[in-house]
């Protein structure tokens, strides 16, 4: 089963920026799997982190944009 990021916003802002998870990790002194862990929710980015990651990469975009978790779509029951 694929791993679905928790973060899949950041992750959409990375994709069209151009820039690898690795290279993120690199940058917070993470290796690859921990900030992978991170991304998906198993371990809780802290604060001062979100902050370093918004304030390099993505000035422009709010936090709450940039770290909304992911919530799968809701089943409508449609009634023909």
């Amino acid at each position: 089963m694929k791993k679905v990021a928790k973060y899949n916003t950041l992750q959409g802002y990375f994709h069209i920026a151009g820039v690898t998870q690795a290279k993120v990790a690199e940058f917070m002194g993470f290796n690859a799997d921990h900030f992978s862990r991170k991304m998906t929710g198993k371990v809780p980015f802290k604060d001062d982190e979100m902050w370093k990651i918004k304030n390099n990469y993505f000035p422009e975009i709010s936090l709450d944009i940039l770290f909304k978790p992911y919530e799968p779509p809701t089943k409508i029951k449609v009634v023909i």
